[in-house]
C-alpha cells in the first residue's frame, strides 16, 4: 500500500522548499508552544484565576484576527517580502521594551540572565 504523502516527498529536494518549510515549521512551534504555555503560566506560576487569564489572552486572540483578515486582502497587492520587512522593523521597538528594566537601564541581557 503506497501512501499518498510519501508520493511527494521529492519536493524537498529544492533547496529553498526545504528550508522554507524548516523554517516555518521552527516558527509555528514556537508560536504554538507561547500559546499552550502563556495560560498554564499565568494560572500556574502567577495565580491568576482562569477568567483572568482569559480575559489577558483576548487581546491577542482579537489582534491575530484582525491581522489575519488585513493580510488576506493585502497579501497579493504587495511582495510578501515587503510584508515581512515592515514586520521586523514594527516588531523592533516591542523586542527592545523586553529588554529594557523598569529601571530603564539595559544590559541586553533577558531578566533571568541578571545577576541578583
Amino acid at each position: 500500500m503506497r501512501l499518498p504523502l510519501l508520493n511527494h516527498l521529492h519536493l524537498f529536494r529544492d533547496r529553498s522548499f526545504a528550508t522554507a518549510t524548516l523554517i516555518t515549521g521552527v516558527f509555528g512551534l514556537g508560536l504554538f508552544g507561547t500559546t499552550a504555555m502563556q495560560p498554564l503560566m499565568l494560572e500556574g506560576l502567577l495565580n491568576y484565576m482562569p477568567e483572568t487569564t482569559g480575559w489577558v489572552m483576548f487581546p491577542r486572540g482579537v489582534a491575530s484576527a484582525v491581522t489575519r483578515m488585513i493580510v488576506g486582502r493585502l497579501i497579493n497587492r504587495y511582495q510578501p517580502r515587503l510584508s515581512v520587512q515592515r514586520c521586523r522593523i514594527g516588531c523592533r521597538p516591542a523586542d527592545w521594551q523586553h529588554r529594557i528594566p523598569a529601571s530603564g537601564h539595559c544590559s541586553g541581557r533577558p531578566y533571568s540572565a541578571r545577576p541578583k
